[in-house]
């Protein structure tokens, strides 16, 4: 009787957890839509106040059955970092920003976030699964660097420009950079 009642806890917990899976499965996808449904709101840019910049471009694909969007980048002839921006979606106060990404190459990555009073906050992160999906989270508190605005230092809800992109490091001159799945975390 034990055993049943054991198994049967095992059972109801497993389906607990598949359906918190799918709900987040559908949360990603709802983010996607959100974020990814209009190339056109995406800017791309190749950092061109650094050596001239870097080669790349920004577009929307589809990725091991996922929307995502797809920045290529070309360091060889010079540039120190491409990016993809787009006006933020959600952006009232949150505790951190989740994303996916994946590359064929490990990578030195770069996400940029404004706020309300226009002062930008970078993060560098490193992408080190090539060929994976990775999460990366980010904590708008923890910006390895800031800038412009109001200078305040304090992250000032609503967050309104989002950009993430690839900074020239030792790990690859060229490749591709898929994201998809950005959520920010209340």
């Amino acid at each position: 009787m034990k055993m049943k009642l054991a198994f049967g806890a095992l059972i109801a917990g497993i389906g607990i957890l598949m359906s918190q899976y799918v709900a987040a499965a559908e949360e990603a996808a709802k983010a996607d839509d959100a974020w990814l449904k209009d190339a056109t709101k995406w800017k791309f840019s190749n950092g061109q106040e650094v050596n001239g910049g870097a080669k790349g471009g920004f577009s929307v694909a589809d990725v091991d059955g996922k929307k995502t969007g797809k920045i290529d980048f070309d360091f060889s002839a010079g540039g120190g970092y491409v990016t993809a921006s787009c006006e933020f979606v959600g952006g009232d106060a949150f505790s951190n920003i989740k994303v996916l990404v994946k590359s064929e190459t490990k990578a030195q990555l770069l996400v940029r976030i404004k706020d309300a009073a226009q002062e930008t906050y970078q993060y560098k992160l490193k992408y080190t699964t090539p060929g994976q999906w990775q999460e990366l989270t980010i904590d708008p508190k923890s910006p390895a660097a800031k800038f412009g605005g109001d200078a305040n230092g304090t992250f000032d809800f609503p967050a309104k420009k989002f950009a993430i992109g690839v900074s020239k490091g030792k790990d690859a001159d060229k490749g591709i950079l898929y994201f998809t799945a950005i959520q920010t975390v209340k």
